[in-house]
């Protein structure tokens, strides 16, 4: 069982029809088929009765059709939770400062942000002007 058989199962489960879930997954009807078979054949039981006239969802299928879909919306979850994760270590804000600006209004500044930015790390560096325009240009 892999996700693309599961999409491809909650399609036809979805629409009850094999020619409307290919052309919603922009998948050949045969393509599909085989998608579905090769499902039904891993799990070891039938999913869907196929007559020419109409599809139908086994009591598998219904039971089927609840897992697949809650295993794509945790597959989802995870993988947004893991790009989010990723992008939040990779966010820095570095902020240098002369010794005047860093007591006056960066503190206030910094906390204002943060309040907004909560996933962005804040790396704060105090010192004289040309210190601080190297490191600019240092990157």
């Amino acid at each position: 069982m892999d996700l693309r058989q599961l999409r491809c199962f909650i399609a036809v489960a979805e629409e009850l029809h094999f020619g409307r879930a290919a052309e919603r997954l922009g998948l050949a009807p045969p393509a599909l088929s085989r998608q579905i078979s090769a499902l039904e054949d891993g799990l070891g039981v039938t999913l869907l009765t196929r007559t020419t006239r109409q599809v139908a969802l086994t009591r598998a299928g219904l039971i089927m059709l609840e897992e697949a879909k809650a295993i794509l919306v945790r597959m989802e979850r995870a993988s947004r939770s893991v790009r989010e994760a990723s992008l939040a270590s990779s966010k820095v804000l570095r902020v240098g400062a002369i010794d005047a600006a860093s007591s006056s209004f960066v503190p206030e500044a910094l906390v204002t942000f943060r309040a907004r930015h909560p996933g962005i790390e804040i790396k704060f560096v105090e010192a004289m002007t040309v210190p601080l325009v190297q490191m600019l240009e240092a990157g």
